[in-house]
């Protein structure tokens, strides 16, 4: 996937697309936790919607993906508005690091796909059907990579020094960092509400350790010994 998309609103053809896709997603779920995973067919899933299994395909490449929430566009799609991706490559949109990281963030936070609520309902499934954590990790995976790609292009205008798939890495921590303060507040406003605090946090973080002072020597290291 890239973080590339159109910036129209969607149009009555792209909300009857959302709304099979959800009636996909409801109806696969609905039925593993009745009958499990191996007890489920497309087919089942199929007659369920009221389509067929050609139709189903259109949305969904495997019974796994459609229980998870797995779209066949979802790779191709970005949570991120592209006028935001087109502004961060360009070294925007304050032009420090960690505030625009956190603009990318609650994008991702707000996105029915990548949100917190989605995150809470798959990794219920996954304790049911751990079998279904090798795909999870796998969109993880792409997520990441495209996110490393992003800041590879704002690195060639906007240099930091800073490895891309470091900070890759860490935004997906960053992330998950500010929807454990949400759930811990019982799940109050938007996990998005939360990234000023998990953002001062981090700076608290960075700042104790540059604070830190040099560490002993080591016990095997040899003393110095007096003049």
């Amino acid at each position: 996937m890239s973080f590339t998309t159109s910036p129209r609103a969607p149009g009555l053809r792209e909300r009857k697309k959302a709304a099979r896709h959800a009636a996909f997603v409801d109806a696969a779920r609905e039925l593993v936790r009745s009958h499990g995973l191996d007890g489920v067919t497309i087919e089942d899933i199929c007659q369920r919607v009221g389509v067929s299994p050609r139709t189903f395909f259109n949305y969904f490449a495997s019974k796994e993906d459609v229980v998870l929430g797995i779209g066949v566009e979802d790779g191709a799609r970005s949570p991120i508005p592209v006028e935001l991706v087109e502004a961060f490559a360009a070294g925007g949109p304050s032009g420090v690091l960690v505030d625009d990281l956190a603009a990318l963030v609650a994008s991702i936070l707000d996105d029915p796909v990548t949100g917190p609520q989605r995150v809470e309902c798959v990794m219920g499934i996954i304790e049911a059907e751990p079998r279904l954590i090798g795909r999870e990790l796998r969109m993880m995976e792409e997520r990441r990579i495209a996110l490393q790609s992003l800041l590879e292009r704002r690195e060639l205008t906007a240099p930091t020094g800073i490895a891309p798939a470091v900070t890759a890495s860490l935004l997906m921590a960053f992330v998950r960092a500010a929807v454990e303060l949400w759930n811990e507040s019982g799940q109050a406003g938007r996990a998005a509400d939360y990234l000023p605090t998990t953002r001062d946090q981090l700076r608290r973080l960075v700042l104790l350790g540059e604070a830190t002072p040099a560490s002993s020597p080591s016990p095997n290291e040899p003393k110095e010994e007096p003049q």
